[in-house]
């Protein structure tokens, strides 16, 4: 079976676990453990984003860019990781760049930041899956704004 094609039944099955638990919970449960799951999430992220590093200004952020640069282009040449620029589009008129990257993959993060090697801040949907982990580190020494993407303020804010 083609790797795609593996990929995709394995998500597929893991959606029809999920939609199966869901539909043997009430809809008082679901909401009950959606507040909890928001009320926990939300917590965290505050706490993240009060910490020393998460308070970092600008100029301090771009100071340590060069050296996380550095790591991540390191961790990128030692696991095998590699990327082609097809084309350089940027506008060399300093004016702010949106980079909007499709995420595939667990190293994307690492691969992007060797390509575009300015500062940038990190748009992420992702903080559950981040949080307590070596890269929440970096993300905050180099700026994330985390968003929660199933909640429509939080959409409205990013």
């Amino acid at each position: 079976m083609h790797k795609f094609s593996t990929k995709y039944v394995n998500a597929q099955a893991q959606a029809n676990i999920l939609e199966s638990i869901f539909e043997m919970l009430s809809e008082e449960e679901l909401e009950r453990r959606r507040e909890s799951f928001l009320n926990l999430y939300y917590d965290l992220r505050r706490k993240s984003e009060n910490s020393l590093f998460g308070k970092l200004s600008l100029k301090n952020r771009k100071r340590l860019h060069p050296l996380i640069l550095a790591i991540y282009t390191a961790k990128n040449h030692l696991g095998g990781f590699s990327y082609s620029l097809i084309k350089n589009g940027r506008n060399q008129a300093h004016c702010p760049t949106i980079y909007a990257i499709t995420h595939i993959g667990k190293f994307d993060i690492e691969i992007v930041s060797e390509a575009i090697r300015e500062h940038y801040y990190l748009l992420s949907g992702d903080y559950e899956h981040l949080q307590g982990t070596i890269d929440e580190l970096f993300l905050n020494l180099n700026g994330v704004f985390y968003f929660c993407e199933t909640e429509k303020d939080d959409r409205k804010a990013v």
